[in-house]
């Protein structure tokens, strides 16, 4: 669960990789009870936060770099 603001929403998406809520007490204690209280989307956004991790592989990000040098 996060606010949105520009850093979240570029790592999370549209709450694709984790569940964004507006910036007021409010919005962010909804958000939470929502994670804890819904074993399904905690284990979605669990599987999401995997794989969007995998994207910032190091090895991956060098391949990609070195496949633009050639």
């Amino acid at each position: 669960v996060s606010t949105k603001t520009a850093g979240s929403m570029e790592l999370l998406g549209d709450s694709e990789y984790g569940l964004l809520v507006e910036q007021n007490d409010e919005s962010i204690l909804v958000g939470v009870e929502r994670i804890m209280n819904d074993d399904k989307l905690r284990t979605y956004y669990h599987e999401k936060a995997l794989e969007r991790a995998d994207s910032f592989d190091i090895g991956e990000i060098m391949q990609r770099v070195y496949s633009l040098m050639v």
